[in-house]
């Protein structure tokens, strides 16, 4: 009897084991990628093409809001700069109008490779905040939400892909 108990209580803990498997995180090796963002910050529509580039240069080009259509903000390693008709300035982080949205896009897309799958939703955290991102069929980014706070969809989005020397 307590060897057909013995050999019960196996074959359930094999079968939770069995049932238990990880989601695999899909997200391709890719050197970077194009796309639109939209997005609403503090009541404000916010609307911009990105590149992202080789783990080290983000560059946002403003749609919306029509204010600032046609600026753009480059991140690259570390230092902000703003481009604005013929004008060119070095900013810090915090002078830098809509940073946000390039943090929030350029920790993304740094740490998606990490990040847990439950759900089809890829959660990672980053300096006390949680980032969840949903993706299309196609692994692509459609969706990013901060905190259950900030939203960000991606439109139209391309991996470019290959290897940096």
């Amino acid at each position: 009897m307590k060897r057909l108990l013995c050999f019960l209580l196996s074959v359930f803990l094999l079968q939770g084991c069995e049932n238990k498997k990880e989601v695999e995180n899909k997200t391709p090796d890719y050197y970077g990628f194009r796309t639109n963002i939209n997005t609403t910050i503090n009541d404000v529509k916010i609307s911009a093409g990105v590149e992202y580039e080789s783990f080290d240069k983000l560059v946002l080009t403003f749609y919306l809001p029509e204010s600032v259509s046609g600026m753009k903000i480059v991140l690259e390693n570390e230092q902000y700069t703003l481009t604005y008709d013929e004008l060119v300035f070095s900013l810090s982080k915090n002078s830098v109008p809509f940073s946000m949205v390039c943090e929030m896009v350029r920790v993304c897309a740094e740490n998606v490779k990490s990040a847990s799958v439950e759900n089809e939703i890829y959660t990672f955290s980053s300096n006390g905040h949680i980032y969840k991102l949903s993706m299309d069929e196609s692994n692509c980014f459609k969706k990013l939400i901060v905190d259950e706070t900030y939203t960000i969809d991606f439109e139209n989005f391309e991996y470019v892909m290959g290897q940096t020397e």
